[in-house]
């Protein structure tokens, strides 16, 4: 069986949500190491999305960090009327 691929995220704030769920539920909630899953984060990130936490490391504390960066800068549901506005 083909391992499920996390879908790439480049900092669309109206997508953010469904890509949070897909994450979180794949990789987040999973039992691997922590640098792996910051590994996987960066996998997933492309444009915005990955510049917002380049400058981050693969430890627990820097892993919680970019979920926290992540989600302020592109999460939220009152940053979706917003993003609909943008467009």
């Amino acid at each position: 069986m083909k391992p499920i691929k996390v879908p790439e995220f480049e900092g669309d704030k109206a997508k953010f949500e469904d890509y949070w769920g897909l994450f979180t539920s794949l990789v987040d909630a999973g039992d691997q190491p922590v640098n792996a899953k910051m590994v996987r984060l960066r996998q997933s990130l492309k444009g915005k999305a990955l510049e917002a936490i380049r400058s981050l490391g693969v430890s627990e504390a820097e892993y919680n960090e970019a979920k926290e960066i992540l989600q302020s800068k592109f999460g939220g549901r009152r940053r979706q009327p917003q993003s609909y506005l943008d467009q």
